[in-house]
């Protein structure tokens, strides 16, 4: 969607008017954190026997895609001075792999395990990312900065674009998984986590403060942010914990 109905906007020139707008583009970084942590789990675990047979070569294509730096446009001239394909058509061509993965799969001519414990595997790695960000919001809260400034609005919006897209995939896979998770006694727990994801990237301010929290009367958004985040991480992680232990 970033790269087809909507223009990917991270990698605008400096000359171009949108330059200098960095919510959206911190918003689809994130977006893109998000999908490509998820992209690798399918190819070393839900996308492989056991996660010991041999890698999809639609999902390592894909991975490899979605490793590409979201701010190159035309040129790089750290690697060439030529034109070089830019990042949204990099990603345009990882999504197109896993279209065709996708589609194999339904044709039974690709391996999509629904095994607990590629669950477990999956969800964890997913917590783990969302609490890299949950850490860089309560260090830049500590510091107790002025009330707006140039980097709440960048880990707001990247966080926000992750917990949007983490939203969508496990919504999703919560459905390809959906007797795991109900065998496992999971399924409000599970919800909640979506909830929490939902919540955290549904925040909608006209500016982005960073108050001191208890002693303001002044909205902090990282600090609310940073509680649903830390909540979906909880319920992510009582997933994979219940799972293990059984």
């Amino acid at each position: 969607r970033e790269t087809v109905e909507n223009r990917w906007t991270a990698n605008d020139p400096v000359f171009f008017p949108t330059a200098f707008h960095d919510n959206m583009p911190n918003y689809q970084r994130g977006m893109m954190r998000a999908i490509s942590r998820f992209t690798m789990e399918l190819e070393n675990q839900i996308g492989r026997l056991r996660g010991s047979s041999a890698i999809d070569r639609d999902l390592e294509r894909a991975t490899g895609l979605l490793q590409f730096p979201t701010d190159v446009w035309l040129f790089d001239f750290d690697q060439s001075i030529l034109p070089i394909q830019p990042a949204d058509t990099q990603y345009e061509a990882a999504a197109r792999a896993l279209r065709s993965f996708n589609t194999r799969v339904a044709m039974g001519m690709a391996v999509f395990e629904t095994r607990a414990d590629a669950l477990a595997l999956t969800v964890e790695r997913m917590a783990g990312e969302l609490g890299s960000r949950a850490a860089i919001v309560d260090d830049h809260v500590s510091e107790d900065g002025f009330i707006i400034d140039f980097v709440s609005d960048d880990i707001f919006y990247f966080n926000k674009g992750m917990a949007y897209a983490s939203y969508l995939l496990l919504r999703e896979l919560g459905r390809d998984f959906e007797d795991v998770i109900r065998a496992q006694g999971l399924t409000r727990v599970w919800q909640q986590g979506l909830e929490s994801l939902r919540l955290a990237s549904q925040q909608k301010p006209l500016v982005v403060l960073n108050s001191s929290g208890a002693n303001s009367f002044l909205a902090n958004h990282l600090h609310l942010q940073g509680f649903y985040l830390k909540r979906a991480i909880l319920q992510l992680d009582e997933v994979a914990r219940v799972i293990r232990a059984n």
